[in-house]
C-alpha cells in the first residue's frame, strides 16, 4: 500500500499506524535459504530481521525519500506487533548482515527504477 500510494499519488490510509512490523528484503530471504541449503541445515526457522518498525515511521521515511505529496490518513486501531524471533536461525547460520529496506528504497529512487 505504501509503495502504490507513492507511485500513483493516492492517499495512504494506515488503520493501525503504531503497529510494528519486521520487514525483510527478498534478497535477504533468498540468501538465508541459500545458506541453509548450502550448509545442509534443516528445520523450521523464523526468517526476518528480528527488528521492527512502526508503519507510520516507515511510510513517512519512504514518502520523504520519494518526495511524495500524498496524504497519509491515520486510523485508530490498536497496534499489532509482528517481529520474527531469529534466535534459532542465527544460532544455525551465524551472524547475518541484513539489508536496510529504507536504504534499498533510496537506491531504487536514485537509479530511477521506481
Amino acid at each position: 500500500k505504501i509503495i502504490n500510494s507513492i507511485k500513483y499519488g493516492t492517499e495512504l490510509e494506515i488503520q493501525s499506524p503504531l503497529s510494528i512490523v519486521d520487514f525483510i528484503s527478498s534478497q535477504d530471504v533468498a540468501n538465508i535459504i541459500k545458506t541453509l541449503i548450502t550448509n545442509k541445515i534443516y528445520g523450521i526457522f523464523n526468517v526476518g530481521t528480528g527488528k521492527g518498525v512502526t508503519l507510520i515511521n516507515l511510510a513517512e521515511k519512504l514518502f520523504l525519500i520519494a518526495g511524495a505529496k500524498s496524504k497519509i490518513i491515520i486510523g485508530e486501531r490498536e497496534p499489532t506487533f509482528v517481529i520474527a524471533n531469529t534466535s534459532k536461525l542465527l544460532c544455525s547460520i551465524g551472524s547475518f548482515d541484513f539489508r536496510n529496506i529504507v536504504k534499498d528504497f533510496e537506491l531504487v529512487i536514485a537509479k530511477g527504477m521506481f
